[in-house]
């Protein structure tokens, strides 16, 4: 790996839905709350006073979907009922799960009672979570949940398990292996947890002992808007420009880079399922590079100025907001939040790999670059300086040298979800939300266009493979909102499987 001299360390940040039997609940009340009771009919009017997220998330988790509990809770979290019998989980959940972790690897985060600690792993609630129907559990856990009586045992809840700050190292993976391990159970356990589709996997990059150099933060800004749709490719539809999710947790880092106004071109589209290519129209909504350097490596360009081109908060797909925090505010980090809900051990370690490789990557050509002084002439290290077709996730592993183990693991990613997005986008085509978005396709078809009106990333002219996703809408799912594979769509192979 290219610059693997520059110590860096990272976080990761895995949220999920937690499944648990009622006799592990029961177990933790009779220790802790004897005198708290399990209610488990609660009707639809109540479930919606209950579920309190955060107000973007209202229309997809409109429902609070987990048991409740008699009695009050000190946990600022938990919701009393309209008629105050019961109420929602406070963090009983996270002790539940915490029981089961090996040793004392993690503590049960109390915001109220404690500043968070990064020196070991911790459990919290994710407010942006909700658990799951019997139907999802019987579902997911057919090896534990046979039918709907075995259902009615068990429950879940969504919670967040975060690490301590890493080293990058064998043995830091082995670590997060064995906590995903146990918090995933056997086909014999009374627990088990899995991503919904509302899930992320965020990743945070640091370095232990200073602040990242101003260069290397612009030399990762321009490879991060130049390669956004090819790093987008490794990643499902859903967590793609266009998507839910990219409205509200992982918006495009390029949208202070957009060309005004939009305009179309022909290209040529690769199908990967039929293996046939075409030529549609494409809408190219990205500055030229020239343009893009010219702002990124400006003479006075500052700290807060690079943060506020990439988005200026924290809802990206990858966040520099943090690096503004102050000594005390937390760990100065760039965050990757881009990643689906991820509990299996070898996707999280290359992922982490590829995102501290681009780190290693931009500090290197930091090193190599007259930063400060480039403007249109293109800079040394980078295999285009125009936006062009050929342009490819394998660019960048060759720029950073990544080992090439990981290069077909993370390739296989981009072969999987580009015919899984193609499924998708037909199985749309084919179910139409309304007659009026009907006429529309057959209008857009007319005009010769592809019926998406943008390729999911505006076919920016960056040699996109056509394979990001689409900004077209998205067939409306039932209340556990969940991308399962297990529904007549594609399925990964178990070593890709999050």
């Amino acid at each position: 790996m290219i610059n693997d001299t520059l110590p860096l360390t990272f976080g990761v940040e895995l949220e999920m839905v937690f499944a648990f039997h009622e006799t592990l609940l029961q177990a933790y009340l009779n220790k802790n709350n004897s005198g708290v009771t399990i209610v488990k009919d609660i009707n639809a009017s109540e479930r919606r006073h209950l579920n309190r997220p955060p107000t973007q998330y209202l229309l997809t988790r409109p429902e609070y979907l987990s048991w409740g509990l008699t009695g009050t809770a000190e946990h600022p979290g938990a919701i009393q009922s309209r008629n105050g019998q019961f109420r929602t989980y406070g963090d009983e959940p996270l002790h539940v799960a915490h029981h089961l972790l090996p040793g004392k690897t993690a503590y049960v985060h109390d915001d109220r009672k404690q500043a968070t600690r990064f020196v070991e792993w911790h459990l919290t609630n994710d407010r942006s979570l909700t658990g799951v129907d019997k139907g999802t559990l019987i579902q997911k856990f057919r090896d534990r949940i046979p039918d709907i009586k075995a259902a009615n045992d068990w429950d879940s809840y969504g919670i967040e398990l975060v690490s301590r700050v890493l080293p990058i190292s064998d043995e830091s993976f082995t670590e997060i292996n064995t906590l995903l391990t146990a918090i995933n159970g056997t086909p014999t356990s009374h627990h088990g947890a899995f991503p919904s589709r509302h899930c992320g996997m965020h990743v945070h990059v640091g370095h232990p002992t200073q602040r990242f150099p101003l260069p290397t933060l612009q030399h990762l800004a321009y490879i991060l808007i130049t390669y956004e749709t090819q790093i987008s490719a490794m990643h499902p539809s859903h967590r793609r420009e266009g998507s839910e999710a990219a409205n509200v947790d992982i918006a495009s880092n390029r949208d202070n880079f957009l060309l005004d106004p939009a305009r179309i071109v022909k290209k040529l589209v690769f199908d990967p399922v039929t293996r046939t290519v075409s030529r549609k129209n494409r809408w190219v909504t990205m500055q030229s590079l020239p343009k893009i350097r010219a702002v990124i490596f400006a003479k006075d360009m500052t700290l807060a100025r690079l943060v506020n081109l990439m988005g200026g908060s924290k809802g990206h797909m990858v966040n520099f907001s943090y690096l503004l925090r102050k000594p005390g505010w937390g760990p100065a980090t760039l965050e990757f939040r881009q990643h689906e809900g991820c509990l299996h051990g070898p996707s999280v370690m290359w992922w982490v790999l590829f995102v501290t490789g681009l780190v290693r990557l931009a500090d290197h050509l930091a090193n190599i670059n007259a930063i400060n002084t480039t403007t249109g002439a293109g800079l040394v290290g980078y295999k285009f300086n125009e936006w062009h077709e050929n342009m490819s996730f394998v660019d960048l592993f060759e720029m950073m040298d990544f080992p090439r183990e990981g290069r077909e693991y993370l390739g296989a990613q981009v072969a999987f979800h580009a015919v899984s997005s193609v499924v998708e986008e037909r199985e749309r085509e084919r179910t139409p939300d309304s007659e009026e978005e009907a006429e529309e396709e057959e209008d857009d078809d007319d005009d010769g266009d592809d019926g998406d009106g943008d390729d999911g990333d505006g076919d920016d002219g960056d040699g996109d493979d056509g394979d990001d996703g689409g900004k077209g809408k998205g067939k409306k799912r039932g209340r556990d909102d969940d991308d399962d594979d297990d529904d007549g769509g594609v399925r990964p192979p178990p070593a890709l499987r999050c």
